[in-house]
């Protein structure tokens, strides 16, 4: 490609963009950061060699999302060539959609549990949807989430999902959450691909749909789940076949259950409903239910603490090592379970995939 086909590319894109955009000269100059008018005038003019500079390009990267290579591509389509945190957002879209959630019942695991007649097998209902508010730009606040867990049974799950699905087909954003926010608790968030999409996260915070007695103006409170779903790209795109899109989950709580203490799962994420083979499911997600150890912990931080006492240390030193030691121990504690969730998705992930695919 020669000099003369880059900028003739580069000027063509430039027209697409301000047409898709209604952008006039005078705004695009104020983008590119540029105040002549006949600087602007050139840009677009096939017959002028000048086209806006690196600094210029990255500037509508920035206002527009839109890749620097992408923006010398001959292909360029404005209306999808978007990027988020250098990702494209054609990755992000093929995660947007309605799933069913099959995990381990937290508490029904603790070794003080106190739900003793819960089911093992816990579902949910997540959403995936794309909602940029008509800014210019995306960003990964535009990619939402919505959730609710602990679920009865596979029926009622399947109930939510529908309900949820019928509001996407009307494209109602408001009527999904709602459909989530009826529920006696609901979670919502954002959605991420990191890494150069290599791995998707999910944050959400829980709520409850209970009215808040100590602020009569809000509707909706928050509670303690902080729920952080990390899975790998999934090992398929074909939506039609239900895309199992993984998941595994570090969180203080995903039903409140443990004890309010953090725990890895692998959570089975699926755009196809299961209705039989639940055994086999269950068998595979509690293999590999991870909880935080405290009393593992707690009993190493004693015996820590009276080895100090033999040492002889003053009372400031020991109380400084003792400190240091606690971080310590929690920190190691959580990475474990981390790296423990990463070595479980690489194994597992394409069994669930080949698992979903050929269930009835």
């Amino acid at each position: 490609m020669t000099r003369e086909d880059i900028r003739s590319i580069v000027k063509a894109n430039l027209k697409k963009l301000c047409t898709a955009k209604n952008l006039t000269q005078t705004e695009l100059g104020e983008i590119l950061d540029v105040s002549g008018k006949s600087t602007i005038s050139n840009y677009l003019n096939e017959k002028e060699p000048s086209v806006p500079d690196i600094a210029s390009l990255y500037l509508l990267k920035e206002r527009f999302g839109i890749p620097l290579d992408t923006l010398l591509s001959p292909s360029f389509d404005p209306e999808t060539s978007f990027e988020i945190d250098g990702v494209d957002t054609s990755q992000y879209d093929k995660f947007l959609g309605v799933y069913s959630l099959y995990y381990i019942s937290s508490s029904k695991l603790s070794q003080t549990p106190y739900e003793s007649n819960k089911p093992l097998l816990s579902y949910g209902v997540l959403a995936i949807v794309k909602d940029n508010g008509g800014a210019d730009s995306l960003s990964n606040l535009a990619y939402r989430t919505y959730a609710c867990f602990s679920l009865k049974d596979a029926e009622q799950a399947e109930e939510v999902k529908k309900a949820v699905q019928e509001a996407l087909s009307k494209n109602d954003l408001t009527a999904v959450r709602n459909v989530f926010a009826t529920r006696k608790r609901f979670s919502e968030g954002n959605f991420e691909l990191i890494f150069q999409g290599k791995f998707y996260s999910m944050s959400l915070t829980g709520f409850s749909n209970q009215k808040n007695t100590r602020r009569k103006n809000e509707e909706y409170r928050t509670i303690s789940d902080k729920i952080s779903i990390l899975g790998f790209n999934p090992p398929n795109t074909d939506v039609d076949e239900g895309s199992y899109i993984g998941g595994g989950v570090l969180t203080a709580s995903i039903s409140r259950g443990l004890n309010k203490c953090p725990c890895s799962q692998i959570v089975l994420i699926s755009r196809k409903s299961i209705f039989e083979d639940l055994q086999d499911v269950t068998r595979y997600l509690r293999k590999h239910h991870q909880w935080f150890n405290a009393d593992q912990v707690a009993a190493n931080i004693i015996e820590r603490q009276h080895q100090l006492q033999n040492k002889g240390y003053t009372e400031e030193d020991n109380d400084t090592l003792l400190s240091s030691f606690i971080k310590t121990s929690i920190v190691q504690e959580l990475d474990s379970k981390v790296s423990q969730l990463l070595s479980i998705f690489e194994n597992e992930d394409q069994f669930f995939y080949e698992f979903l695919k050929n269930c009835q």
